[in-house]
């Protein structure tokens, strides 16, 4: 399949919900075994290589994918939450010193909860 065409069909199914906008947070493969691809569409045979895995959003069968429509997939649905996710602002300068103490994920990436540190003596 021409990869513009790829692109778009992807784009398509990510706007209308046919694939997920969110992570997958474990991502299994192996063989294909005729397996349809949710992205493409076409069978995904013995010679080539599956890529499988459960949405986040949940209630629906497994993810499959061909390696390649999994690779693209993957770059669309980021690229579209970057233009979703909302700006953060700029850490001040004079801000105290933080560190992450703790992250869970949340279908977007990790986020985590920072605490404010000690100043260290020079």
């Amino acid at each position: 399949m021409n990869p513009e065409v790829l692109r778009l069909l992807i784009l398509s199914k990510l706007a209308d919900g046919r694939l997920p906008l969110n992570s997958i947070p474990r991502v299994w493969g192996g063989p294909g075994n005729g397996e349809t691809c949710d992205a493409c569409e076409r069978i995904i045979t013995r010679h080539e290589f599956v890529m499988e895995g459960i949405s986040l959003a949940g209630g629906k069968a497994p993810l499959q994918l061909h390696v390649g429509c999994f690779w693209l997939w993957d770059e669309e649905r980021r690229l579209q939450l970057a233009v979703l996710a909302p700006t953060t602002a700029p850490i001040a300068v004079s801000a105290p010193a933080t560190s992450l103490i703790s992250g869970q994920m949340n279908g977007f990436g990790v986020t985590g909860r920072r605490e404010e540190e000690e100043p260290q003596p020079l």
